[in-house]
Order: structure tokens, then C-alpha cells, then sequence
């Protein structure tokens, strides 16, 4: 009885392995679904087809086939084909798992045996990525954008970086590695300084779902390297202000800045911003710092466009102001005096005598006497300098000098230029023609020497008119020597002047005549330039005619002479 026990387990064991094998039912049976990812809530149909005749362990038995979806038992229908093939049906109405196995099995010595599976996934489209936003890197030139994925789809959804140069096919400019949701373009797919187009696609077996579109040149979202600070020194010595040399990157050697600086004493609680600081590198200064404290500095740059992000905050530096204040004070101009004016509270210890010294600014001699004043450390103006005085003349202009006088010796002065009172210049500057054109003239001239200028020159008025329009003005400032007249008529007769303004009255200059040009130098140069090959072509024409019979003939057929011919000779019989 043992032995026919145990030859009885291993039967069913023998059978249990040819039904697993590929060759026993497994390989006999297969499921079909109507789509293997679906809408999460919708409906799966699926149906599992049985050959008999293929399955060598059911040959003699009816076919009983179940579903199990995972490990849950569901209902199908099932009807008999032809050969003794099985068929079962199954739908499922709302498939609400984001992810199951469907199990076709099949009755066999009491269990159920598994015979055929399809896995089956449930989702939703892709959402919408938002928040798109680029930089590019100025040391590879690649450019790194980052966004924010929406909810999860519950289904593998493949994210792709699409930009397109103008006028040319969109590419895929870079795929997020390991579910990141950040990338960078390469520079070869980049067109910098014009637009680009710039968006994410989140694309599933459902639909495609994309970010608003970006329209952005590169450079417009450049992020500078920081600048590096390499000196703070004071200027002068003893004064309230100071100097800081910077220099940039590399990478951003080549760009016009617009930079910011910040600095703050430790007990400080928030930083004090110094802005509109340009150029590539160079020096700036600053005034208002307390005597004798320690500030942290820190800079940092952008694009003079106004456009891209800030370069992060450079390395930090300290410096500490000097001990003794010799800039207290700030000198400033009225128009008809001269007065020494208060900056503000005085900041560290002040002295509390002044000395005031005027200069006659072409000789640079000092005048006497050497007024000084007794001020203590109250705050308040020094008195005004009456036109200050025997010497002083009206018109003429003085640089004016204010020492701190301490006890053992005299401190850093700080200076200004002045007129006890203005008039109109004694001349206007002589206009010179630089350059001209059919629509524009550049005029230059020098400026007025300080002797004839009377006052402050605030401003220069460039008048020009033809014979038949009003007459038209420009206002230039008065640090420049050269201005550009535009939209001019062709060919046309134009009297130009300027005039030179102070605050005491304005000074017209002698006339310039000029006549503006029929065409441009380019149109010139492209007419003459025509008809040289026009005379060239004209040329090789006429050779070609002289030398080749044959074109000759074309235009000058050799004619017959009507008293050669025949007829011509030919007389009557009578």
C-alpha cells in the first residue's frame, strides 16, 4: 500500500510539471485583452482561448475555465468551440487598480491551475507641467530649465525638453534622468542672441499633455559668474568715503554690466544697497560710512539689458574706515553763493575748527586772507560766501577748498568749483562738419575754455533748418563734443547752429552751411558698380559679334542681288 501511495504522488506531480511546462497547458492556452492600459475606472474585456488537443494532461477531460484577477476570483462566460477548444469572456466594467494580473486558469483534478495571464494598467493622461523656467550657464553655454510635474497619471510617462530655433523643426533638446524634473539643453541646439521656442512634453500611453511655451534669446536669461572684489581703500584718507576696485569673470568679459554692491556693519540689521554701478569692471565709490567700523561688502552683476537673473553675491570682504573724519561736510553750489552745507549728523568725531580756501581755478592761486570758522559739533551750515570778499570776481570760476584743522595738524580736504555769480558765455563753441550723408550729418566741436564759459555750462542746443521747413532742435548734454543730426532730406540746403547755456544766460554760434548728398556712399559704390558690368557686358557683346560668323549672320543675313539671278538675265524671244 505504501509503494502504490507514493506512485500515486508522483503521478500527480509528473502531470503538475506538464502542465507548467512549456510544452504542457501553459503552452496551450492564451488571453487576449482589448487594451493592456486603460483609462483608470473604464472598462477591460478579455477573453482566454483553451486548445484541448495541444494540452496533453486535459485531452480526456472537459475544459473548465476560471478567472482570477490577482488573486480575486471574477466571472466570465464560456461556450465550446471547434476541435474541443475553450473560450471564455470576461469584462470587467470598472477597472478602478492602477495595476493588476488577470489569470486565465483551468479546472484540473480539483484545483485550479493558471494557464495564461496579461497584466493590465489603469491611469490618466499626463497632467500639464507648469512653472517652466531656464538659465543659461555662462561656462558651457548649456541651458538648464526646471519645471514642476502635475499629478501622478499612475502610468510610466516618458518627459522630454522640446526646442525649436526659428523657422526650423522642434527637436528634443534633453530628457530628466531618474524622475528629475530638471535638464539642460546643449549649446549645438542653441541659437543665442534670437528667440527661441522652449516647452516640456509629458507623454504616456493615454495622450501628450505640454507646458506653455516659452519665447526667450538665451542670453536674456543668462546668469553671471560673481564679480570678485579686489580692493577698498578710502579716498581721501580721512573722509567718510570709499573706493572698491572689482573685476568679472571671464565668461562675462566680453558683456556691458549693471552691477549692485551691498555692505553692513555687524550690528546692522539689514544690509544698505548701493545700485547703478555699470560697466565691465572698474572702480565706484561711497560715501556715508561711519569712522573707525568694520563693514562686510559683497557685489554682484548682471546684463546692462536689464534682462537675466542676478549673479549670486561675490565673496565677501571686510574693511574698516579710518579713525578721523575729514568729510563732515559737503559743498555745494546756489548759483549766486557759495556755501559749505551739513551732510548730515556728523558720523565720528569732528573737528571743531575749519579752514576754507578759494583758488582762482585757471591760476590756481590761493587768495587771501584764510578765513576759518569755528563750528563745534553741532550740526549746521557754514556761512555763505558773499561775492566771499575782496578778490572775488563775479564770472570767473574758484575751486574751493574745506580743511579739517585738528590740533596737531591739518586733515584731507574736500573741494568744490564755484562762481559768486553767471552770465551767458563770452562765444559758443565753432560747429564742424565730421561726416554727411543723404539723411544725416555728424557735427563736432571743441568746448568752451573755462576763461569764456562765465558759469556753469549746463547744456549745448543744436538748431538746424532748411529753406522751406520750421527750424528743428536738439539738446545735448554738456560732457559730450559731437552730435548726430538724423532724418535729413536728400539733396537739400540746411543752416545749422548751436548755442551754449548757463544758468545766467545763453550764447548763440556763428552759422554752418551743409548740403546733404543725393545717395549714400553704399549707393554710390552699387551704382558704379552697375554700370561697370553693364559696360563689360556691352563689351563682350560686340566681340562676340565681330568674331563669330555665324551670330553675324543671324542679325545680317547676306542678301542676293536681284541683278545676278536668273530672271535678271533672262530676255523674251522677241
Amino acid at each position: 500500500m505504501a509503494r502504490c501511495g507514493a506512485r500515486t504522488s508522483f503521478l500527480l506531480q509528473l502531470s503538475l510539471l506538464l502542465l507548467l511546462c512549456p510544452w504542457g497547458t501553459l503552452g496551450c492556452a492564451s488571453v487576449v485583452v482589448g487594451s493592456p492600459i486603460v483609462p483608470l475606472g473604464s472598462a477591460v474585456t478579455a477573453s482566454c482561448t483553451v486548445q484541448s488537443e495541444l494540452c496533453h494532461t486535459l485531452e480526456q477531460a472537459k475544459v473548465q475555465i476560471s478567472w482570477m484577477l490577482d488573486n480575486e476570483p471574477v466571472v466570465g462566460s464560456q461556450h465550446h468551440g471547434l476541435g474541443g477548444t475553450g473560450v471564455s469572456n470576461l469584462t470587467l466594467p470598472h477597472f478602478n487598480q492602477t495595476q493588476a494580473k488577470l489569470w486565465c486558469c483551468v479546472e484540473w483534478n480539483g484545483t485550479k491551475q493558471r494557464v495564461g495571464m496579461a497584466e493590465i494598467r489603469a491611469g490618466y493622461p499626463p497632467a500639464k507641467p507648469f512653472n517652466l523656467s531656464c538659465v543659461l550657464n555662462l561656462t558651457d553655454y548649456g541651458l538648464t530649465c526646471q519645471w514642476e510635474e502635475g499629478a501622478s497619471s499612475h502610468l510610466p510617462t516618458s518627459i522630454a525638453l522640446k526646442c525649436a530655433r526659428s523657422r526650423e523643426q522642434a527637436v528634443t533638446g534633453c530628457s530628466p534622468a531618474g524622475g528629475r524634473s530638471h535638464c539642460t539643453v546643449p549649446r549645438r541646439l542653441l541659437q543665442l542672441y534670437r528667440h527661441m521656442e522652449i516647452w516640456v512634453a509629458a507623454t504616456n500611453a493615454l495622450g501628450t499633455a505640454e507646458s506653455e511655451h516659452l519665447y526667450i534669446d538665451p542670453m536674456d536669461v543668462a546668469k553671471l559668474d560673481p564679480p570678485a572684489l579686489q580692493t577698498i581703500q578710502s579716498i581721501p584718507f580721512q573722509t567718510d568715503c570709499v573706493a572698491l576696485a572689482w573685476e568679472v569673470s571671464q565668461s562675462n568679459a566680453h558683456m556691458e554690466l549693471q552691477c549692485e554692491l551691498r555692505y553692513r556693519a555687524p550690528e546692522d540689521p539689514a544690509w544698505a544697497l548701493v545700485t547703478g554701478i555699470v560697466g565691465r569692471a572698474g572702480t565706484t565709490q561711497c560715501c556715508g560710512f561711519l569712522f573707525g567700523t568694520q563693514y562686510h561688502f559683497q557685489m554682484r552683476c548682471r546684463r546692462s539689458a536689464a534682462q537675466g537673473y542676478w549673479s549670486e553675491w561675490s565673496l565677501g570682504r571686510n574693511y574698516t574706515t579710518h579713525e578721523k573724519g575729514g568729510a563732515c561736510w559737503q559743498m555745494e553750489q546756489d548759483g549766486a553763493a557759495t556755501t559749505a552745507l551739513i551732510q548730515g549728523k556728523p558720523r565720528g568725531p569732528c573737528p571743531p575748527v575749519w579752514l576754507l580756501r578759494v583758488h582762482h581755478t585757471p591760476s590756481l592761486l590761493p587768495l587771501d586772507p584764510l578765513l576759518g570758522y569755528s563750528i563745534g559739533q553741532s550740526p549746521k551750515p557754514l556761512p555763505s560766501l558773499p561775492s566771499v570778499a575782496d578778490g572775488i570776481e563775479p564770472f570767473q570760476q574758484y575751486n574751493i577748498s574745506l580743511y579739517p584743522l585738528y590740533k596737531d595738524t591739518i586733515g584731507v580736504p574736500i573741494h568744490t568749483a564755484a562762481y559768486s555769480k553767471q552770465k551767458a558765455p563770452s562765444c559758443a563753441p565753432k560747429l564742424h562738419l565730421r561726416s554727411i550723408s543723404k539723411s544725416s550729418a555728424e557735427l563736432c566741436w571743441d568746448p568752451v575754455p573755462v576763461e569764456m564759459q562765465n558759469g556753469f555750462i549746463i547744456s549745448y542746443t543744436i538748431f538746424w533748418a532748411n529753406s522751406t521747413t520750421e527750424v528743428s532742435s536738439a539738446s545735448v548734454n554738456p560732457s559730450l563734443s559731437s552730435f548726430v543730426i538724423r532724418e535729413l532730406k536728400p539733396s537739400t540746403l540746411y543752416k545749422v547752429h548751436i548755442m551754449a547755456s548757463t544758468a545766467g544766460g545763453s550764447t548763440n554760434g556763428t552759422s554752418l552751411t551743409l548740403v546733404t548728398t543725393v545717395l549714400d556712399d553704399i549707393e554710390v559704390q552699387f551704382l558704379f558698380l552697375t554700370l561697370g558690368l553693364i559696360f563689360v557686358l556691352l563689351m563682350l557683346l560686340l566681340i562676340c559679334f565681330h568674331k563669330n560668323g555665324r551670330v553675324k549672320q543671324q542679325f545680317w543675313p547676306n542678301v542676293p542681288d536681284p541683278a545676278n539671278s536668273s530672271l535678271g538675265k533672262w530676255l523674251p524671244a522677241e
